[in-house]
């Protein structure tokens, strides 16, 4: 659809918007690994923002505590 209506950038999502792509006006596809160093940088740029970007958490326990929970 991007290129048959001739938009400079396609952008899609999933529905809780985890994950993403993004397309350019010659329908190649750009990484998420592509657009969010440069999404930062042009945000500390013009905004100023700094500091951690994003940190992992889990809900559930990982795979070294419940070895260690079994082991007593």
């Amino acid at each position: 659809m991007q290129k048959k209506e001739s938009c400079g950038l396609g952008l899609s999502m999933d529905v809780d918007a985890d994950r993403f792509g993004i397309i350019d006006s010659n329908g190649t596809f750009i990484t998420p690994n592509q657009v969010i160093p440069i999404l930062l940088y042009h945000l500390n740029r013009t905004r100023g923002w700094t500091g951690i970007a994003g940190k992992k958490h889990y809900d559930k326990p990982s795979f070294g505590q419940t070895c260690r929970k079994d082991r007593r």
